[in-house]
């Protein structure tokens, strides 16, 4: 089975989470890397986010444009709305999808494999749960 959610639908979900969602864009870069940027008044700041693996409801990305993640992290940390997102030790974060409201009724019936880039969107594969 597969589902995917739209950049748009994604940037929405930000926006109810956080204030910035208006200033992030999503971009398709390969099958496994979306590049996000956020723009911080004329200057926009950009990092590669890379899906390497999902692990039961937990998306492990890598990324590249360190500047935008240091800066956005320690904030992501102190907002409890966003406590769903985990820094890693390496250049990594992790995303715990079932702490995410809009996620977590259907990770209760499906089993994510894999999550893909689309051109507009992000793809997920999987299987009902038994």
């Amino acid at each position: 089975m597969k589902a995917s959610i739209s950049f748009a639908e994604l940037q929405n979900i930000i926006a109810s989470q956080t204030k910035v969602g208006d200033k992030i864009s999503f971009e398709a870069i390969g099958p496994k890397t979306i590049r996000v940027t956020y723009k911080l008044g004329f200057v926009p700041l950009h990092v590669d986010l890379t899906i390497e693996n999902v692990i039961g409801s937990d998306l492990y990305l890598s990324y590249s444009g360190k500047q935008l993640i240091d800066m956005v992290l320690p904030l992501a940390q102190k907002n409890p709305a966003l406590s769903f997102i985990e820094k890693r030790t390496d250049d990594g974060v992790i995303v715990h999808l079932a702490q995410i409201e809009q996620a977590k009724a259907v990770l209760e019936k499906i089993d994510v494999r894999t999550v893909s880039v689309l051109a507009d969107a992000l793809e997920v594969d999987g299987a009902f749960k038994n």
